[in-house]
C-alpha cells in the first residue's frame, strides 16, 4: 500500500527545493499534491495515463500530462538531485559512515542504450553501475551507467571520483 507523505511534511522538505515560476499563470492546485502524485508514479511504476487523479488531488484535479510536464521540467532542472544534496546536508549527523559499502550492479541491456558493451560470461550486451551507501543501506551515490565490457575495478577510481 503507498502511503501519501503528510502535507506538513511535503511543506517543509520538499516544496522548498522546487522552482518557483517567475511569469505565467498559478498553479489551481497545491505543489504538495502534484509531489505526492509524482511520488506515487515513481513508487509504483503506474503509467502516466493510469494515475488515480481523483484519489490523489482533494479538490481541482490536473491532467495527467500536466503532471508529467511538471515532473519533466523538474527533471531538466536537476531538482531531484538538489533535493537530495539538501537532505543529506541537513542530516550529517543521522548519515553512518562507520561502515559504508560499495555494491555494483551488472544488469543487461536488451533494447540497448548508450552505455551497453557485450559480456561474454551472460552473452548479452549489459551495462554496470555502482551505488555507494552508508552502514544503514542508506543509499548516498550512484555512478553513471558504464558499458558491461568494461572491468569496473578497473575505472573505478575515476567513477568514485565523479560520486
Amino acid at each position: 500500500m503507498y502511503k501519501v507523505l503528510s502535507k506538513d511534511t511535503t511543506e517543509m522538505e520538499l516544496v522548498s527545493y522546487l522552482p518557483t515560476p517567475k511569469r505565467g499563470f498559478k498553479t489551481e492546485v497545491t505543489l504538495c499534491e502534484i509531489v505526492n502524485c509524482i511520488l506515487y508514479k515513481l513508487k509504483t511504476g503506474i503509467q502516466w495515463h493510469l494515475l488515480p487523479i481523483l484519489h490523489l488531488f482533494s479538490d481541482k484535479t490536473l491532467h495527467y500530462k500536466t503532471i508529467f510536464g511538471y515532473y519533466r521540467k523538474w527533471c531538466k532542472e536537476n531538482v531531484c538531485k538538489t533535493c537530495w544534496i539538501g537532505f543529506l546536508s541537513q542530516n550529517k549527523g543521522k548519515v553512518d559512515l562507520s561502515n559504508s559499502n560499495l555494491d555494483g550492479s551488472h544488469t543487461i541491456a536488451l533494447r540497448g542504450g548508450e552505455e551497453v558493451g557485450y559480456q561474454g560470461r551472460k552473452k548479452h550486451k549489459t551495462t554496470n553501475a555502482l551505488y555507494f551507501t552508508d552502514r544503514q543501506d542508506l543509499s548516498l551515490a550512484m555512478s553513471e551507467p558504464v558499458s558491461g565490457n568494461h572491468l569496473t575495478f578497473m575505472i573505478l577510481s575515476s567513477i568514485l571520483m565523479r560520486l
